[in-house]
This record gives C-alpha cells, sequence and structure tokens, in this order.
C-alpha cells in the first residue's frame, strides 16, 4: 500500500475512468493544441483537431505511450462536466474527476499527478514530489493494490479490454517479448489453462537506467517460478 511514483501504468487509471465516466461509443475525444504542447508528451502521435470515440482513445496504442491522448482524455472528461472551460482548466478539471472516480471505485491511496504517468504537476508547474526509490513525499503517487484493483475491473469491461470495432486490440494485456510491450508492469498471459495477470510498481529508473524490459521480464519469470508454481 506504499504510494510509488506511476509510470506508463497510469494510462490503465485514465483509459478505465473513460469508458466508465464517458459514453464510449457517442462521446468524442478531440485532440486539442494544450495537449499537444504540454510539457514531457513526448513525440506527437495524434493530429490537433482529430476526433477520436471515448473507446479509441482510452485503448490508443496500449502498451505504448500515447501521453497526448490521455491528456485529450481529461480534457474530454473536464468538458463533459463543464463544457465552457478552456483546454487548460478543462484538463485539471478532468484529473479531478478522474480521481475522485478512482477513490469511489475503491482506490485507497493513488491519486495521480497526470494522466499519463508523466510525473510532472502540471498545476503547479514542478515535478512530482518522489525520493530516490520511488516513493511518494506528498500526495499524489499509485499503489501496486489499488493497479492490480483498477486492472480486474478494467480487463472485465467490455470496451477497455475486448475488442470493438474500430480500435486496435489491447496489446496492455497480452504477454510479448520485446521492451515496449514489458516495461509498462502489467502482464496478461495464459498458463496452465489459466488466465493470469501481473501488476508491478517501484521499479527506479535512476537505479536501473534503460533496463526496463529485462528488469520486468526477470520479474515476470520469478512470479511464474515462486507464486503460480510454488
Amino acid at each position: 500500500h506504499i504510494l510509488r511514483e506511476g509510470g506508463s501504468t497510469t494510462k490503465v487509471f485514465t483509459g478505465y475512468a473513460a469508458v466508465k465516466l464517458l459514453d464510449p461509443e457517442s462521446d468524442k475525444v478531440i485532440c486539442t493544441s494544450y495537449a499537444q504542447n504540454m510539457p514531457y508528451m513526448g513525440t506527437p502521435d495524434v493530429r490537433i483537431g482529430q476526433v477520436l470515440t471515448v473507446a479509441q482513445a482510452a485503448t490508443k496504442d496500449f502498451p505504448g505511450s500515447s501521453n497526448i491522448t490521455t491528456a485529450n482524455i481529461a480534457i474530454a472528461i473536464g468538458k463533459k462536466s463543464q463544457g465552457n472551460l478552456s483546454d487548460k482548466d478543462a484538463y485539471f478539471k478532468g484529473m479531478e474527476i478522474i480521481n475522485n472516480f478512482l477513490k469511489e471505485s475503491g482506490c485507497e491511496k493513488t491519486k495521480l499527478v497526470s494522466s499519463s504517468g508523466v510525473n510532472y504537476n502540471y498545476i503547479k508547474n514542478k515535478w512530482g514530489e518522489f525520493d530516490s526509490n520511488g516513493i511518494s513525499k506528498g500526495e499524489y503517487g499509485i499503489t501496486a493494490s489499488d493497479l492490480a484493483m483498477i486492472t480486474i475491473d478494467a480487463m472485465n469491461d467490455p470496451y477497455f479490454a475486448s475488442g470493438i470495432k474500430g480500435r486496435n486490440n489491447n496489446g496492455l494485456f497480452f504477454i510479448k517479448s520485446g521492451t515496449q510491450q514489458f516495461k509498462h508492469g502489467i502482464w496478461g498471459f495464459n498458463y496452465n489453462g489459466k488466465r493470469y495477470y501481473i501488476s508491478i510498481l517501484g521499479f527506479n529508473h535512476n537505479k536501473e537506467g534503460d533496463k526496463r524490459g529485462t528488469v520486468s521480464k526477470d520479474i515476470y519469470n520469478w512470479t511464474i517460478k515462486n507464486v503460480i508454481n510454488k
């Protein structure tokens, strides 16, 4: 139940909130210039003005790194609540609503500092407060237990975890080889006739460097040997 620095697993929280707080098929997520120009969003992977259904946006490119899309989701949620907000204010409002939704859904401690896992507080314009081991020194962070709970709920949601027309398969829940698939800390896989999901937090980029794929795969193999096959 320790609050830790989040990462791309944050997208599970944001995506799941989107399909529950908005109509997955009729509501739209519009890609804004505000989200495109937010700091630390990475290389643009959507076009300004591009329109996605909520179902498409919530599962876009998982397990990829669509930081910009998650920001646009928060904006859509904020504007659904209060339509006359600017994109910036709608983002902040959307994050407030998402965090309230997560609390009401049973998350005991998790509070997202951003929609994507970028640990930057866009309201205060400063990085989130975490120690050298990635443990929160403030109110923001994610617990592994909350992540596991929301993952279970998300994988049972027909829009988030099942194939629907007009979006990519949700690779977040399928084990694949390669760093990109392992690094995000959630894996779904079939083993001995059963379906398993592993959710992990606590990887420290400063100590391990860009070894997320190797470290995550080691944890996956350890879990099979010491937990599932014990």
